[in-house]
């Protein structure tokens, strides 16, 4: 997308690249974390912005995000989702967002109280999201990495999903959406 002209930008603060690096693909990197609130530097010692914060950094204030990939990783919870899509809608942002997929992570086993608690949040978020206009448009089965570690291409979550309920197993997809009552910002 950077190659065609749009303005794309990457963010990851666990990747070793220069902050403020311009790949080859015109993708521009910086080494900042998405979370809900404001850290300058964790227990790793990454900077932390919420969404908001990222768009007052970018100077986007009141720009339209045409398409935001949201994945994020938690060892203990799968991620950070439900708390970028609570910004989303909380803050009205969601009005200025074309486009926006997420990766999706739930751990298992989803017996336990804490991931069938955070199974219900996400539910609950994706219904907001529907009520503001988005529509889901696709879901993809993530796979891509335990395809590799288990060198076959033939593995589905499908193989799985009996796992999810009651063993420490974790669960990835990716979501799109599209939101049926954008209107142009500028």
């Amino acid at each position: 997308m950077g190659r065609k002209g749009c303005e794309v930008h990457s963010f990851d603060p666990s990747i070793e690249l220069k902050d403020g690096l311009v790949r080859e693909s015109g993708v521009k990197y910086h080494k900042v974390g998405i979370a809900s609130r404001d850290i300058e530097s964790n227990e790793y010692g990454w900077k932390l912005m919420t969404l908001a914060s990222v768009h007052r950094y970018l100077n986007h204030v009141g720009d339209c995000i045409e398409y935001l990939k949201v994945d994020t990783d938690d060892p203990l919870t799968g991620g950070f989702e439900d708390q970028v899509m609570r910004e989303i809608l909380d803050t009205g942002m969601h009005e200025r967002i074309q486009h926006f997929s997420m990766e999706v992570h739930l751990p298992g086993p989803l017996m336990h109280p804490d991931h069938g608690r955070r199974c219900k949040v996400l539910y609950n978020l994706f219904t907001r999201l529907e009520g503001v206009g988005y529509k889901l448009f696709i879901t993809t089965d993530n796979v891509r990495g335990a395809q590799h570690r288990r060198k076959t291409t033939s593995f589905t979550q499908l193989t799985k999903k009996h796992d999810i309920m009651d063993k420490k197993t974790r669960i990835y997809w990716e979501m799109s959406f599209i939101n049926t009552k954008f209107k142009p910002c500028r």
